[in-house]
């Protein structure tokens, strides 16, 4: 009848596909869904037992036969196609009857909203119960705290920090007994000598200069007048680190830029 809903149903069988495929078959429905003729009032794909089924659900409101046009699925390259099918849409009324008719469709069941409300009020005053009751707790906690006397504090010591000065003097000697005794290290000796190097200007700024390159380095430290010698030194570093046919030896580079941070960072 006019206006009534229509399931269409198309069916597939899933078997069509590989076992360990994840994809979903395609399906042109242009046709079907876009008919000027009814309308489609709702859609799914769904997988029933051994078949992807795609359900659709439509209706007309004139008297006559509407024809589904055939649907289109593609599967692992090969195209499948449904019939066109042709629905007759007739009426129980004569013809030219506008009369309105009782209806007497199923009744659905009265909402309870007495319970409804009834069961709300009941979360919310049992959600305030709890939040005065946890209110009336942190009072009580801050009257006892307010009568009770303080335990004492026991002082903390701190540790007075190393002049980062100390400490770069101390590690570059460290460095250079270890060099010279030809005690390898654990990386190479003049990526140690960086390393050491920008730790200390790391302790003097509290700047993450371990991660700068030569560039950032002078951008982020232009007021001091030791960083631009720091930054040649780093650049002939990373040229021998950098250059295979480099013609300098590690040891002597390594020694070389000991002393020379030393007269431009500690004199």
């Amino acid at each position: 009848m006019p206006g009534e809903r229509a399931v269409v149903k198309v069916r597939l069988d899933a078997n069509l596909f590989p076992e360990d495929t994840e994809e979903l078959p395609l399906i042109n429905d242009k046709l079907l869904v876009e008919n000027q003729k009814y309308q489609v009032l709702d859609q799914s794909l769904e997988k029933e037992g051994d078949f992807w089924v795609w359900r659709y659900e439509i209706t007309a409101y004139q008297v006559g036969s509407i024809t589904l046009p055939p649907v289109e699925v593609r599967v692992e390259g090969e195209n499948y196609s449904t019939e066109a099918v042709s629905i007759p849409v007739v009426s129980t009324r004569a013809e030219g009857d506008q009369s309105l008719h009782p209806e007497f469709g199923i009744l659905g069941v009265p909402f309870q909203w007495k319970s409804i409300l009834k069961l709300l009020g009941m979360v919310i005053g049992a959600a305030l119960g709890v939040l005065l009751l946890a209110y009336a707790k942190s009072k009580l906690k801050l009257l006892v705290r307010r009568f009770r006397k303080p335990a004492p504090v026991a002082p903390v010591h701190v540790a007075p920090a190393e002049d980062p000065k100390v400490w770069l003097r101390r590690e570059l000697q460290l460095l250079r007994n270890q060099v010279r005794a030809g005690i390898p290290t654990e990386d190479s000796s003049v990526d140690a000598f960086t390393l050491i190097v920008r730790e200390y200007y790391a302790r003097k700024y509290s700047l993450p200069v371990k991660s700068f390159t030569s560039h950032e380095f002078l951008k982020r430290l232009p007021t001091d007048d030791t960083a631009k010698p720091i930054a040649k030194l780093f650049d002939a570093c990373d040229e021998f680190k950098y250059c295979p046919e480099h013609p300098g030896n590690e040891v002597d580079l390594t020694l070389s830029s000991i002393e020379r941070s030393e007269k431009i960072l500690l004199c």
